[in-house]
């Protein structure tokens, strides 16, 4: 019967391109059914990072449950899963044996021992150069070797299987997206390789993304698949769908299945940009707050109405704004409680659950008594009277608590409040009243039980480092956490939050002490363009040479000084596009400047006949013809600027 493959992948854009390279190795290289391959992206609102048990509880669901386990960009600190399925499976009687690929740090206290496999660059023993590189690379090596030793072995003629040059700009757009240094010499040869075949006409995917997303005659490039494809492969995720989907464009057989697929990628990236704008707007409140009034240097903010799938890009946009690092944690999971009804006046939780009830009624009881309810104005419960009506007048007998009211009788007391739950917000989270049997009211709270965070570091600050020492130092503080140099993801309890700020504040300012490291918001400038060089497309073919560009390597940008001859907000977009007249030579120049719209503090300066000093990238223009455009990093001010290339420029 032959194998059934589960491939377990994570849900970002490495998570995707290693899907798709193993799929594509599997079925279209090495021959295999396409039937008995089955494809598990982690659910990041579900599951959470890694090779959660929820995950394993979905894959052991499947009928028939796979027999071989391939995972990509996680698991290795989750030996404690894959022990637990190996018993399971054997359990139920069935062979299964995992295979895990990874490229994140690992935990030496839980290495997935029981696996079939386990290939990380980061393992100790591995003597691999290449240690940063991502999923997805790893993925495509580990294909490329069983091509290899079925050659070997003369188990397949080398001319019966397929190059696997095909899969080469997937795991070039996942080194891109997932941050990995371009520097390195195995990820700028897979970059450069991979982009060369997308712009070769060779496969569906790529011919329907430079067709539905580009200009004209406008190549892709590594800038184009970080900015442009990797924000439309990951915000499926972001927004709590299957990004399945995105393996599904990058498999596509026609253009017009490619196309709707981006479609539908489309929609979910216009909605991220509006969740995404608002909740920065939030933050940005929380943040200039604690670092005007707490000079905090490692940020910490809570969004109790956020959204995990956008919190890592919130949390990168506040520390390129203060230039600290940043973690963003919105709600994981919640926990409810049964509570008493005087919650409301000692918790001082300010919400009127019984506003909807009538302010006065009467319920007779029996042949000589009644109960009052009456809503009173210095409390959030109604009162409760017990009357004796035996002597055909109403006398007063004594007050009774709710508990006490509903125990008389099996008739409503809640005159107005319907027989259901009604759910209130507080400060503590939602209060739920239920009347479902109006003589045994109850009231539960709601409340955050996990916190689900995305830090973002900058330069000089290791996230990673920060993330071992707080697992080494104050385990206390955290359920589980992972980091590259420049960011990741936690876990904590909802009452560790306090805990886990001041830890991570204290251990962000003993680093950049031992460092000698001052955080403040910064950008990197080449200075200015030489003055015997005039701004023409030969600049720009030369910085296309030296493509691509990336972690590390990042595209060159100069300052220029720029007269804003008109501006104009592009669409619904919160970027504007500028004729800017260049100081130097009178030339005027397409200026584009992204998400100036969101920028409170840039915006009113620029009008028509502002003048003003602009770090930009200078790269091609394709609308109609080809031209220069200059896309802005930064506002600067003269004074700052450094003349050194690649020097800080602060702001």
């Amino acid at each position: 019967m032959g194998e059934v493959i589960g491939l377990v992948c994570d849900f970002d854009v490495d998570g995707v391109s290693s899907s798709t390279i193993f799929y594509e190795s599997l079925v279209n290289v090495f021959g295999c059914n396409p039937a008995r391959i089955k494809v598990y992206h982690s659910y990041r609102m579900e599951h959470g990072d890694g090779l959660t048990p929820e995950l394993i509880e979905r894959i052991q669901a499947t009928n028939p449950p796979p027999t071989l386990i391939m995972t990509a960009a996680l698991g290795s600190k989750d030996g404690a899963q894959v022990t637990a399925h190996k018993k399971w499976a054997k359990a139920k009687g069935i062979l299964s044996d995992i295979i895990i690929t990874d490229h994140h740090e690992i935990d030496e206290a839980n290495l997935p021992k029981d696996a079939y496999a386990f290939i990380n660059p980061k393992r100790p023993d591995c003597e691999f150069d290449g240690k940063d590189i991502c999923g997805a690379v790893v993925a495509l090596m580990l294909m490329a070797h069983v091509r290899k030793k079925l050659i070997d072995k003369a188990i397949r003629e080398k001319a019966s299987l397929p190059s696997m040059g095909v899969t080469l700009p997937f795991a070039a757009a996942a080194t891109i997206a997932d941050g990995s240094s371009i520097v390195s010499p195995v990820n700028r040869g897979i970059v450069h390789a991979g982009v060369k075949r997308m712009n070769a006409g060779l496969d569906v995917c790529w011919n329907a993304f430079q067709d539905f997303w580009l200009q004209k005659n406008e190549p892709i490039t590594a800038q184009t698949i970080g900015f442009k494809l990797a924000p439309i492969i990951h915000t499926a995720s972001r927004m709590g769908k299957d990004a399945l989907i995105g393996v599904k464009f990058f498999l596509s057989d026609s253009e017009n299945e490619a196309k709707r697929h981006l479609l539908s990628l489309k929609a979910f990236n216009d909605d991220r940009k509006t969740a995404q704008r608002s909740l920065f707007n939030a933050a940005d409140m929380v943040a200039t707050q604690q670092v005007q009034r707490d000079n905090t240097v490692g940020l910490c903010i809570f969004q109790p109405n956020g959204i995990h799938g956008i919190q890592g890009l919130v949390a990168a946009s506040v520390a390129q704004k203060y230039g600290r690092p940043a973690i963003v944690f919105a709600p994981k999971s919640n926990k409810t409680t049964k509570v008493k009804f005087d919650i409301i006046e000692k918790e001082h939780l300010n919400v009127d659950i019984f506003s909807k009830l009538a302010p006065v009624h009467e319920v007779v009881i029996n042949n000589d008594e009644m109960i009052e309810v009456k809503k009173t104005l210095d409390k959030h419960t109604p009162t409760f009277t017990l009357y004796s009506t035996f002597s055909g007048e109403k006398k007063f007998v004594k007050e009774l608590t709710m508990n006490q009211a509903v125990g008389m009788t099996t008739k409503s007391l809640f005159k107005g409040l319907g027989k259901k739950e009604h759910t209130f917000n507080s400060r503590m989270g939602n209060l739920i009243l239920d009347l479902s049997v109006q003589n045994k009211p109850k009231l539960y709270l709601e409340g955050v039980d996990e916190l689900i965070g995305s830090a973002q570091s900058v330069h000089g600050i290791s996230i990673r480092n920060i993330f071992e020492r707080i697992e080494k130092e104050r385990p206390d503080v955290v359920v589980k956490c992972r980091g590259h140099e420049t960011a990741g993801s936690m876990i904590i309890q909802f009452d560790q939050l306090d805990a886990f700020k001041e830890t991570f504040d204290a251990f962000v300012r003993q680093e950049c002490e031992a460092k000698s490291i001052a955080l403040q918001a910064c950008y990197y400038s080449d200075g200015e363009i030489p003055k015997d060089r005039n701004l023409d497309l030969t600049i720009v073919d030369e910085l296309n040479q030296l493509e691509p560009f990336g972690m590390g390597f990042e595209r060159p940008a100069f300052e220029f000084d720029m007269t804003v001859m008109k501006f104009e907000r592009i669409g619904d977009t919160e970027d504007y596009k500028l004729r800017g007249r260049w100081a130097r030579n009178g030339v005027e120049y397409h200026v584009f400047w992204p998400k100036l719209g969101t920028n409170a503090e840039e915006l009113p300066k620029v009008f028509a006949g502002a003048q003003l000093r602009l770090l930009c990238e200078i790269g091609d223009n394709y609308v109609r013809n080809r031209s220069i455009q200059l896309t802005v990093v930064a506002s600067i001010e003269a004074a700052q600027t450094m003349n050194s290339a690649h020097e800080q420029t602060e702001r």
